[in-house]
């Protein structure tokens, strides 16, 4: 805009100030010229008055300036008038300044005067004027005089002054005319453009300007409305998108939408938080230099179109829905792991459930029919099929009780009422009949809101664990209170479980048979670790001083009527 009103200005002050500058030049000029003229007739007046003076007279008889050309002399040292005398071939034969060399010559004003014309100049010498003329007298000499100036210099500095006061003057009115006349050109202009930048940032709290110029208001106007209509517009795109984001935000699974340029154009939370700042807005997850796992993944989802299939990251599977819309790409991404987990887990619990039933269901059978196919068999041999039946009986008994609280405990919570008390615990525990020792070393001093029966159930296991598959006499449990917290530690003398079956020792169904004497149904610790993880605890298990196997269970008190 200020280019516009620099144009009009200009428009507008370069012609006038090229007309009033020529108008006083012109009138500088004139006012020069009528100096020129009165210094012409002065010294033309002087001249005269020269010529027809006694100084001469004798000159003209005989040839010989008079005596009188003194008052000459006289009058060049008041006014300034000097007066020379030259003959026709330059010899100066009279000269009233004192500083004036006889050998100097005025070639042109001999010159014009051989040509019978008058000679007339004003000369600037430095700073100063003088004005010169000469003619003829007689006829064969050349008078001339020269004035100092004083005169045509004062109206020379006269004229200039007042061209350059009426030059300054005309200045600041054609200047402030030219602002006054382009600002009111330009107005209109300066509105409409005002209008077109809200009309471009989309602001929605001007005010429309009211403009002189019709047609450039009605453009002002036209621009209002269409700014009008966009911001309509642009607040429905707005309340769509926050509708859409509210949707997509509420989904379960991960959506990412990518742009054709590889750029994430939107994300839900769900996404955001399982992969973090790869596939937040405006990033590109196929370029991503600080996760190369999620770039690769993501590169591989990208590679299908209209597709579903599954694909690992980071030990974690994904069912993958990917869909393209126009230019962009829609991905909708669900965790399977849990379910692939338990497809796996049903798979190997029908495996292992098959398994464990059908040796003792094996037995029971064989001896059955060994005793239904002996009438004859004597009483101490049907005895000891009979315990052989029962105690194959009592085994599948045993799987079945054990499989069934671990689903309890893995399908329900825990509530605890009253506090318990440790001692009463230890003196409740049931223990597998054995030649070994168990020495309890309580530190506690307080009862904890812990249920009973599980604290049992952890000591009886991890304790009947040792029993059965220790080689050492004695068995040492520990319990005590840490930062709240009960400890639960069972410590046996070996065999040390091997460290690369240390971490799967707690899993279903899991049993380290080959560096163990025997096998069982792998259950028991099952069962601890899940009652570990219902108050919020863990179990571990490291070698202890003994060279042995120490069990750590650690369990957290649960507020009365807490149910998890």
């Amino acid at each position: 805009m200020i280019r516009y009103f620099n144009r009009a200005f200009l428009t507008v002050f370069i012609p006038f100030a090229v007309i009033l500058g020529l108008l006083v030049f012109a009138g500088f000029k004139m006012e020069v010229r009528a100096a020129e003229t009165a210094a012409r007739r002065l010294t033309e007046t002087y001249w005269k008055f020269a010529a027809d003076s006694d100084a001469f007279s004798s000159f003209l008889l005989t040839g010989t300036v008079g005596l009188t050309a003194d008052e000459f002399r006289r009058q060049d040292e008041k006014e300034g008038v000097r007066v020379t005398l030259i003959d026709f071939n330059g010899r100066v034969l009279f000269d009233s300044s004192k500083n004036s060399n006889a050998e100097q010559k005025f070639r042109e004003e001999l010159r014009f005067a051989l040509r019978g014309e008058n000679y007339h100049s004003v000369k600037k010498n430095g700073s100063s004027f003088s004005a010169v003329y000469a003619a003829i007298l007689g006829k064969s000499a050349v008078l001339r005089i020269e004035t100092d100036g004083r005169f045509y210099s004062e109206a020379y500095q006269r004229a200039r002054l007042n061209a350059s006061t009426l030059a300054a003057v005309f200045f600041v009115i054609l200047t402030a005319v030219s602002l006054i006349i382009a600002w009111l050109s330009v107005k209109p202009a300066v509105r409409l453009a005002a209008v077109r930048r809200a009309v471009a940032r989309g602001s929605d709290g001007f005010t429309m300007p009211k403009i002189s110029d019709p047609v450039l208001n009605e453009a002002a106007s036209l621009m209002y409305r269409i700014n009008r209509i966009r911001l309509k517009e642009k607040r429905g795109r707005e309340r769509e998108a926050r509708f859409l984001k509210s949707i997509i935000n509420h989904i379960d699974e991960s959506v990412v939408l990518i742009g054709g340029d590889g750029v994430v154009l939107e994300s839900n939370r769900r996404a955001v938080s399982v992969f973090g700042d790869v596939v937040k807005r405006g990033t590109s997850p196929e370029a991503n230099p600080s996760d190369y796992e999620a770039a690769a993944f993501f590169q591989e989802i990208c590679a299908h179109e209209n597709d579903s299939f599954r694909l690992r990251l980071k030990d974690l599977l994904y069912e993958i829905y990917t869909k393209r819309i126009e230019n962009n790409r829609l991905i909708v991404l669900r965790n399977i792991s849990a379910q692939s987990e338990y497809e796996e887990f049903k798979t190997e619990l029908t495996a292992n459930v098959a398994h464990e039933m059908k040796t003792p269901l094996a037995v029971i059978m064989g001896t059955a029919e060994t005793i239904l196919g002996d009438v004859q068999m004597d009483e101490s041999t049907r005895r000891r099929f009979l315990e052989k039946l029962y105690r194959s009986a009592a085994r599948l008994n045993r799987f079945i009780d054990q499989t069934l609280e671990l689903y309890r405990l893995e399908s329900t919570g825990v509530s605890v009422e009253e506090p318990t008390a440790i001692e009463t615990v230890i003196a409740q525990s049931v223990l597998s009949p054995s030649d070994k020792i168990v020495r309890y070393d309580n530190r506690t001093t307080r009862a904890f809101l812990i249920d009973a029966f599980h604290t049992e159930m952890i000591l009886s296991n991890l304790i009947n664990n040792a029993v059965k598959y220790s080689t050492a006499k004695e068995i040492d449990v520990k319990i005590e209170e840490q930062d709240g917290a009960l400890i639960l530690e069972v410590a046996d003398g070996g065999p040390l479980i091997p460290e690369k079956d240390r971490k799967r020792i707690f899993e279903r169904f899991y049993t380290v048979s080959k560096s163990r004497q025997k096998s069982g149904f792998g259950l028991g610790l099952s069962i601890v670790k899940h009652i570990a993880g219902l108050y919020d605890g863990e179990a571990t298990v490291f070698e202890n001083e003994r060279g042995g196997n120490t069990f750590r269970i650690v369990l957290h008190e649960k507020k009365k009527r807490e149910i998890t």
